[in-house]
């Protein structure tokens, strides 16, 4: 029976933080629709936290698309407040770090590509089978043909 209640537990606390999103934008967004409410519950789900930037670029155009706002300047405003109101209900920021992860970043240790972990007779294995080396022989003439005067 413990074993089982887990993951319920789990679904409660993901379903009370997506109910938490739902009754805030429906509290913002004054007359939203249940589809576009849950549409745009789940694009701010899947954004996996609350970054005022990535909410704008994501989710004012479909403000402005759907009619909720006038303007681009009305839906950059919404998604301000939008994103003040997500922090006051517990939803956590989305730290810069997390959506630049293709960033380049320094390596930890130092890795010299000259040094081998093979020993010497492994390496030379490698080096002598593959390019196909080792078989040269078999596919080529060793007696060059003598010219025909």
């Amino acid at each position: 029976m413990g074993h089982h209640s887990t993951p319920s537990l789990h679904i409660t606390m993901a379903s009370l933080q997506e109910d938490d999103v739902r009754r805030v934008l429906g509290d913002l967004l004054n007359g939203i629709d249940e589809d576009t409410a849950e549409y745009f519950t789940g694009m701010i789900m899947e954004s996996g936290g609350v970054d005022e930037e990535t909410l704008t670029e994501t989710l004012a155009p479909f403000l402005e698309s759907y009619g909720i706002s006038e303007t681009e300047e009305d839906a950059s405003i919404l998604c301000s407040t939008l994103c003040k109101n997500l922090k006051e209900v517990g939803m956590e920021s989305k730290s810069k770090s997390s959506y630049q992860a293709d960033a380049p970043t320094k390596l930890e240790m130092v890795s010299k590509l000259g040094t081998s972990l093979l020993s010497e007779s492994e390496q030379n294995v490698i080096d002598n089978t593959m390019w196909g080396l080792d078989s040269i022989r078999k596919r080529t003439n060793v007696v060059m043909p003598g010219r025909s005067k």
